[in-house]
C-alpha cells in the first residue's frame, strides 16, 4: 500500500516525540498518521507503551475508539496510520 503524505490542513503536535497528521491516500481516502520518535521512546522507557498501543489500535473492533490500518517505521520514527471517519 502507497500512502501519499498530503498533509490536509489539521495537524496536531502532542508533544515534541508524538504527531498527529491527518494525510490523503491516493484513492482520496483521509487517515489519522502518527508519528513517533524511536529515540525518544526508548528514552524515556516507553517501549512497552508503544507496543501496547499499536496491538490495542490493531485488536479494536468498538465504535469510539480508531482502528489501525497500517503501521510502518523508518530508521528514527514509528508510524501508525489509522482509518479517519
Amino acid at each position: 500500500m502507497e500512502m501519499s503524505c498530503n498533509r490536509t490542513p489539521k495537524s496536531q503536535t502532542l508533544n515534541h516525540q508524538r504527531q498527529v497528521v491527518l494525510v490523503r491516500h491516493e484513492s482520496g481516502r483521509v487517515y489519522a498518521m502518527k508519528s513517533l520518535k524511536k529515540s525518544e521512546i526508548v528514552e524515556k522507557a516507553q517501549t512497552e507503551n508503544s507496543i501496547s498501543e499499536r496491538h490495542v489500535l490493531s485488536d479494536s473492533h468498538h465504535p469510539f475508539m480508531v482502528r489501525l490500518h497500517y503501521a510502518f517505521q523508518t530508521p528514527s520514527r514509528l508510524y501508525l496510520v489509522c482509518f479517519h471517519k
